[in-house]
């Protein structure tokens, strides 16, 4: 005999069910004493008291049960014999199912499922009907072998009775017949489905005696009762004491729950065979109508919980709505039959409304042969009532050329179609009030007329439209009058633009090369040979052209403002957004003045606002050129009015914020104080163009603070008024048209924002102005882009090597203007070029295929006679795509045209650049310079 070994079972939960198990007498058991059991039956053991689950360990050839004590209500009356006995000792009656599964288990090794089971129950001293999901889990011992079962259950039965009652409504919900006898009949029917839950069911009809008054009930059907019951009496007054009339009286209150007495003796229970617990009556009615009563027997089984509570509601009102279903459809059907009798009778009335209706109606064959027809109808024919028998079929009101559309519509009736719409031109003309007559149209709309089912004929109603057709095309010929207006009046802006600029770009090259004569003079050796006159004559000179240039300058502006202007008026600016990065966009803008600023002494400071950081503000969808455009005007006055004297410095902000910059708190962004301009009506707040994308709404906020002159109060109220300036001194001191502000704010506006000034005399202003913008869900590089949308003005200094020899460039100038040829070739000659003139875009292309022939640089006219800068620039790529031309080599489009559809042009015909007529020669060498970084461009290639 083996020695006893420690009481494992004291590591086992310290509970009732626990002290229980220990007190079986194991050594009857096949298992045998608790102390000689083996590791595998101790450790499943471990497991089955330890699970909160309903578990059963059944060990060893016999299966004999070990289980916890979520078990024991399952066991039902089995517990407590069935701890320690085989399973077929337990459960007798499952062990026909049961026991093949236990066989598969062991054969098979795998886990064997039930779903589902039903199981009779104790719990709380209640026997129910439930149902459990589980599986058996075959165990094996320390030598492998299937020692035994796990069996672990979590219990589905409120949701296998509600699906089971769910069923029997469904079913109930859906009748054969909507009329109240046969709803009456497929109540207890749908009723029958369940028995287990509805083991009895009376069915009556309550009706109102005609002659007393009384509440008179009928049975309208039955289960489980057999037939001669006490309970079946029909035609009972519900004031009567016999049977169940006194609970239907109460149950005209509220649910009635009883239990069963004498008066159910004899039922034939269904479903379980057993009497319930409680019997339930309960009105079927509407809140304007009593339909009768319905009394149940509930689940023996099953407990009255709020779960019975909510399935007799349910199939009341499911029962009380059905009937006032087919209460409603019998009403109808009586109204119907009266409706018919008034149709036919009113009969004669429709057909003299339609005789004399506006629009013309007709019921015609499938063949279109007319089986009758309104007056109107026939005047559509231009045809009088006397003459109707001049036409036989629809066809003969279409004029000829709509003929076999006409057929084709008439026939698409006949094809399943339920409306078929179309417009025909007719026979007749119709005169309009304006101009020759035209032909008379008419809207047509058909439909199938049907005889059980089958389409044998067709309806249409034709509306005379020749009016609206005629008023349709004279304001589509206004429309066109207006585009082709409008793209007049956009080339005329064009030709305006490019004759203004050209002969100020010549004088600005003129002057540019006066002002550089005098250095031209001084780095030659013999400077000092020079008589004085003649040198100061030369410095006279220089100061004459940097006034000239001065001029320029000013006149350019001046332009920009009017043209800029002129399409705010035509309404031909429009906002094209891009993904740019406000930090670059910014210094871009600063780079554009860098030269301006220094020989002014201005001190210039850029500053982030926190909020770009903060909001990780990048990339922005917005329209860069216009922001600069605004960005030009305020530093403009800026420069213009600083003071003469004293510290000059200027200080420009920009932030971000998720709401408009008025209603923030952030004084950083919008400050106190802020004079708003007031909101003109071309103000927009669209943000749906695609350009735009779908990104998150930022508010791009934006001040330049000065230490100028500042404004006074009541100049500020005007200055973003059209050529209003802040007062009348100001443009006989300072210059200017006054129109810069005005087209900022147009500008802001048009993107969504607003623009505002704060100034106090001799301290300075501030300028404040924000746009509304989208983030770029697409973070693209738009650097390239941004450059060339920046009117290029002046260009920030490069630092580059000192031209040698070798660093001479080849540039190719492509100009027709024979002034703008010369000075150009000087001063690019002077500035270490080598250069080389065509006429016209032809002649360039000539040049550039002779042998032998190398250009580091082309500078492209747009507008030239022959072939123009465009074409020459598509050309030029696809030759250098081809192989026939050597590297690809930067061209420049220079251009008195600079709309944004002219640049998005130019770039996409192949240019690198675009320089706006008129500029400085020096900014254009700076560009080019910057294109081929700084050297000549076979130097890399070979």
């Amino acid at each position: 005999m083996l020695p006893e070994r420690a009481d494992w079972t004291d590591v086992l939960p310290q509970t009732d069910h626990v002290v229980f198990f220990k007190s079986v007498d194991w050594a009857q058991t096949a298992l045998g004493p608790l102390q000689y059991w083996g590791t595998a039956l101790r450790m499943y053991t471990h497991m089955v008291m330890s699970d909160s689950r309903a578990a059963t360990l059944y060990w060893g050839p016999d299966r004999i049960a070990v289980y916890n004590a979520s078990f024991v209500p399952l066991a039902a009356g089995a517990h407590p014999h069935l701890m320690g006995q085989p399973f077929a000792y337990g459960f007798p009656e499952l062990d026909p199912f049961i026991g093949p599964l236990f066989e598969e288990g062991v054969r098979s090794g795998q886990a064997q499922d039930v779903v589902e089971s039903p199981m009779m129950v104790e719990r709380s001293g209640y026997r129910e009907e439930a149902f459990f999901t589980g599986n058996f889990t075959p165990i094996r011992g320390v030598d492998g072998d299937v020692e035994g079962f796990y069996n672990a259950l979590f219990e589905v039965t409120v949701q296998k009775i509600s699906d089971r009652r769910k069923t029997m409504l469904n079913i109930l919900t859906t009748p054969d017949t909507l009329t109240t006898a046969a709803v009456y009949s497929h109540i207890i029917a749908s009723i029958a489905t369940d028995p287990l839950d509805v083991p009895m069911a009376i069915l009556h009809e309550a009706d109102t005696d005609a002659e007393s008054g009384k509440t008179i009930l009928r049975v309208r059907g039955q289960l489980g009762i057999p037939v001669g019951h006490a309970l079946l009496r029909d035609e009972q007054d519900i004031e009567d004491t016999a049977g169940i009339m006194p609970l239907c009286r109460q149950a005209s209150a509220g649910r009635v729950l009883t239990t069963p007495d004498e008066r159910f003796e004899g039922v034939e229970w269904l479903g379980f065979n057993q009497a319930p617990e409680t019997v339930v009556t309960m009105a079927l009615s509407t809140q304007t109508r009593l339909f009768g009563f319905l009394t149940i027997g509930t689940n023996p089984y099953r407990p009255f919980t709020a779960m019975c509570e909510q399935f007799f509601k349910d199939l009341s009102g499911t029962a009380s709505n059905l009937l006032a279903a087919a209460l409603d459809a019998d009403n109808l059907r009586r109204d119907q039959q009266q409706l018919q009798s008034d149709l036919e009778f009113s009969n004669m009335k429709v057909r003299h409304l339609v005789e004399h209706a506006s629009i013309g109606m007709a019921h015609a064959k499938p063949d279109g042969g007319l089986l009758w027809a309104n007056d109107k109808f026939f005047s559509l024919a231009g045809l009088s009532p006397e003459k109707t028998k001049a036409i036989d079929n629809i066809y003969a009101l279409i004029s000829d050329d709509d003929q076999q559309r006409a057929r084709e519509a008439w026939a698409r009736v006949f094809d399943d179609e339920q409306d078929v719409s179309a417009e025909f031109r007719l026979q007749q003309d119709f005169k309009p009030p304006v101009g020759d007559s035209v032909p008379a149209q008419i809207q047509l709309m058909a439909f199938p007329f049907k005889e059980h089912g089958i389409t044998v004929s067709g309806m249409l109603c034709a509306t005379d439209i020749s009016h609206l057709k005629w008023a349709e095309a004279w304001q589509a010929r206004i429309a066109q009058d207006a585009r082709d207006a409008k793209r007049q009046q956009e080339a005329f802006i064009d030709v305006v633009s490019h004759e203004m600029r050209n002969p100020l770009s010549a004088i600005m090259h003129c002057a540019d090369s006066i002002f550089m004569a005098l250095d031209d003079v001084k780095s030659g050796e013999g400077v000092s040979m020079i008589p004085g006159p003649i040198l100061d004559a030369l410095t006279a000179n220089v100061s004459a052209a940097s006034v000239i240039l001065d001029c320029c300058k000013h006149q350019k502006r001046i332009i920009d403002d009017v043209l800029t202007l002129s399409r705010l008026e035509a309404t031909l600016l429009s906002v094209k957004p891009a993904a740019v990065r406000p930090s670059q966009l910014v210094d871009s803008v600063i780079a554009m003045f860098a030269t301006e600023l220094r020989s002014k002494s201005i001190t210039t400071k850029v500053v982030a606002e926190p909020s770009i950081t903060e909001l990780h503000i990048d990339y922005l969808n917005l329209d860069p050129s216009r922001v600069v455009q605004i960005f030009i005007n305020l530093l403009t006055n800026a420069i213009k009015f600083m003071k003469a004297e004293g510290e000059k410095s200027l200080e420009v902000r920009y932030g971000a914020t998720l709401s408009p910059p008025r209603a923030t708190d952030e004084a950083a962004l919008v400050p106190e104080g802020i004079h708003w301009a007031p909101r003109g009506k071309n103000a927009s707040d669209d943000l749906d163009s695609p350009g735009f994308g779908s990104g998150a709404v930022v508010y791009l906020t934006f001040s330049l603070s000065d230490t100028g002159i500042g404004l006074r109060p009541d100049e500020v109220d005007n200055i973003f008024e059209r050529f209003q300036q802040a007062n009348v001194t100001t443009h006989v001191t300072y210059g200017g048209s006054g129109l810069g502000l005005f087209i900022s704010k147009e500008l802001t506006e048009r993107m969504a924002g607003e623009i505002g000034v704060m100034s106090e005399p001799g301290e300075g202003t501030m300028f404040v102005f924000y746009i509304k913008t989208r983030r770029s869900i697409e973070k693209s590089a738009m650097t390239t882009a941004t450059t060339t949308l920046l009117p290029v003005r002046h260009l920030p200094t490069v630092s580059l090597p000192h031209p040698t020899a070798s660093s001479r460039l080849r540039t190719l100038l492509v100009e027709d203007n024979l002034v703008n040829q010369k000075v150009l070739d000087k001063h690019l000659t002077r500035c270490d070029c080598d250069v080389e003139v065509a006429n016209h875009g032809a002649e360039a292309l000539d040049i550039l295929r002779t042998p032998g022939s190398f250009f580091d640089i082309i500078l492209m006219d747009m507008q030239m006679p022959i072939m123009d800068g465009l074409a020459c620039t598509r050309e030029i790529r696809a030759l250098e795509k081809a192989g026939t031309l050597l590297g690809r080599v930067p061209i420049i489009a220079v251009t008195a045209n600079a709309r944004p559809a002219q640049i998005e042009s130019a770039m996409a015909a192949g240019a690198d650049r675009v320089m706006q007529k008129p500029y400085k020669a020096a900014d254009l060498v700076t560009l080019m310079r910057e294109l081929t970084r700084g050297g000549r461009r076979h130097d890399s290639i070979i």
